[in-house]
């Protein structure tokens, strides 16, 4: 099951526009545009925030509305910045806070911290029972918990609170809908299998999407449809409800909605044997996941590319697709893709005539098809269980209808076995909620000491351990597939001089805020780390040493451009920067990490502030 940011996006089907206090009708305006123009919302909060003073009265407001619209538009980091910029104001009222603890937990869970999102709402919707609130804001919560619920895959939980809020969610207004729960409720259903009834909501929120001319509405509730129909195999059906999804997405201008939709029809041209509009469709929709960062559909893409290749004969071609979809499905913890790459991997070696790497592909394959099907056969339980406490309420739900005929001592029996039952519960809850407490504090410690096995204290990049282990397991791959494998060694130049003058706190901030630049510089794939003092090293798989150099003499010229408080004008930050590459036959990284820092050398001997290519 897909379960990118987007696709969480797709569950809670919502974005919320939160009407406060009026300060003014511009904000107002652009609030209520944001159901219908997520993108237009966006660009005029970004345009608004730059405007205003840092400490204008509006800037909270304005903050939460972006972060709504950067969530509409599936960008979880500027919505998850923006949401917590905004809470970081202090002396914010009660409902500007709820609406901004609302934006921040929507961005968490589209940032993969589904359980956070969750704690997060559990603390909102405490807020909201002690009253005072206007009664939208628990619709609103508990859709955007049920979302977290279901990227948990705890269906359960989700469908309990979709259905709590399906009867009292307003048919029409600028925040969470009816037609947005209906939407929730269909994915949930589509996840336990109950198409009939996941069919049945989609409709319902497609037709008030269509009527309402809210274009991203009705986008995300016809991909949801179509992908339901590609699941029973109904080509013809998923082909359409795909198209129509794509051509909503460009109505509302919404890029992400294009790329979903054109891999959906990649999919389905796939099935029907249409391999040149596979490929046409694929290749159209990667670039949109690549920049918004949104691995899962990029390693489906490479995976969908591999196959194409592979039936066409390409097999170098294949062998490259499925060694970057690999990279990408071992980041998202994928088994199921995993397991079904490494057979095509075994499949192409073959063909190849490689039957030592095709047998030792079958064997990590057959090991993680083990952890899906056992990780499947959890999920099987929660559907099950779901599904059985879906016919009981319905059982229940005709038996209290009979019982509210009978007399008044039988009623005022009734009343007291519920309450008794509705003790327990609560005790049991109550329990529970002990235990989780206790569970997720302890896991928070265990994360917290993990991190600091392996990432430096000063600067939070990885540190000499851990980046060496990464540079070993790298030259390992890149020997045994031949793929390419470049490191870059750092040295900041005249960093004793910034120390002497300015003081190691200001040694300090330069060290931070030089591996804050080149972090966000680099790919997700690759590993940055420091070595020690002012020396850094980057590990950049899959890189020839062309497309190395170009990458660090653009980090090279962002880093002379970087300014860090309190150093002095005549100073600047440069880095002497060496590249090496492994070579055929090398067979020891300690020796490409002597050849990167040799390279260091002949660069600083040269001047400094460049990059040097071994």
């Amino acid at each position: 099951m897909m379960r990118s940011g987007w696709m969480r996006a797709l569950l809670c089907g919502v974005w919320l526009a939160l009407s406060m206090p009026a300060i003014g009708s511009d904000i107002a305006s652009v609030e209520r545009e944001l159901q219908s123009d997520p993108k237009a919302a966006l660009a005029q909060a970004q345009q608004q925030l730059q405007a205003l003073p840092v400490r204008d009265e509006s800037r909270p407001r304005w903050l939460a509305l972006a972060s709504e619209a950067a969530y509409a538009l599936a960008l979880p980091d500027q919505a998850l910045e923006y949401a917590q910029q905004g809470l970081s104001r202090p002396g914010l009222s009660a409902e500007l806070g709820v609406r901004l603890s609302i934006a921040r937990a929507q961005a968490l869970d589209l940032t993969g911290q589904a359980q956070e999102s969750v704690d997060t709402l559990m603390t909102v919707l405490a807020t909201l029972e002690q009253g005072g609130f206007d009664p939208q804001y628990l619709v609103d919560a508990l859709t955007a918990r049920a979302s977290a619920y279901y990227s948990l895959s705890n269906f359960r939980a989700s469908l309990a609170d979709l259905l709590r809020v399906y009867l009292v969610a307003p048919e029409h207004g600028p925040r969470t809908v009816r037609a947005d729960v209906a939407v929730a409720l269909g994915n949930v259903y589509a996840a336990i299998k109950d198409y009939e009834n996941a069919e049945q909501y989609y409709r319902e929120a497609i037709d008030y999407a269509v009527a309402n001319k809210t274009w991203v509405r009705a986008s995300i509730a016809e991909y949801s449809l179509a992908t339901v129909y590609n699941r029973a195999e109904r080509w013809d059906l998923a082909g359409e409800y795909f198209e129509r999804s794509r051509q909503h997405s460009e109505l509302a201008d919404d890029l992400q909605g294009v790329a979903y939709a054109e891999y959906g029809l990649a999919r389905v041209s796939e099935h029907l044997g249409d391999l040149d509009k596979a490929e046409r469709m694929y290749r159209a929709a990667l670039p949109v996941f690549v920049e918004a960062g949104d691995l899962m559909p990029q390693a489906n893409i490479a995976h969908g590319l591999a196959k194409l290749a592979f039936e066409r004969g390409q097999r170098a071609v294949a062998l490259v697709e499925v060694e970057r979809a690999l990279a990408l499905a071992v980041e998202v913890d994928e088994f199921d893709l995993r397991y079904q790459l490494l057979e095509l991997r075994s499949k192409i070696e073959i063909a190849n005539g490689d039957a030592q790497a095709a047998y030792e592909s079958l064997l990590l394959s057959g090991e993680a098809k083990e952890e899906w099907l056992e990780a499947r056969s959890s999920e099987s339980m929660a559907e099950m269980r779901v599904r059985f406490d879906t016919e009981r309420q319905a059982q229940q739900n005709a038996l209290l209808l009979k019982e509210n005929q009978l007399s008044a001592a039988r009623l005022a029996e009734q009343k007291q076995t519920t309450r008794l039952y509705t003790v327990s519960v609560l005790a049991l809850l109550l329990l529970i909620g002990v235990f989780a407490v206790l569970g997720y504090r302890s896991r928070q410690l265990r994360q917290r000491l993990a991190a600091q096995a392996l990432t430096d204290e000063l600067t939070g990049v990885a540190n000499r351990r851990h980046v060496m282990a990464v540079l070993a397991a790298e030259f390992e791959r890149s020997r045994r597939y031949h793929s390419p494998l470049a490191v870059a060694m750092f040295d900041l130049d005249h960093f004793k001089q910034i120390n002497d003058r300015g003081g190691h706190a200001l040694g300090d901030r330069v060290l931070q805020a030089f591996s804050s630049l080149v972090t966000t510089r680099l790919r997700k794939t690759d590993c940055f780390g420091r070595l020690g003092g002012e020396e850094f090293i980057a590990v950049l798989p899959h890189t020839p040493c062309n497309e190395a150099q170009l990458v660090m003499d653009r980090l090279r010229e962002a880093i002379a451009a970087l300014r860090c408080e309190g150093l002095a004008e005549d100073m600047q930050i440069t880095t002497s920067i060496g590249i090496a590459c492994l070579r055929e036959g090398e067979r020891d990284e300690d020796a490409l990490v002597k050849r990167a820092d040799e390279a260091v050398y002949r660069a600083k001997e040269a001047g400094r502030n460049r990059v040097v290519v071994d």
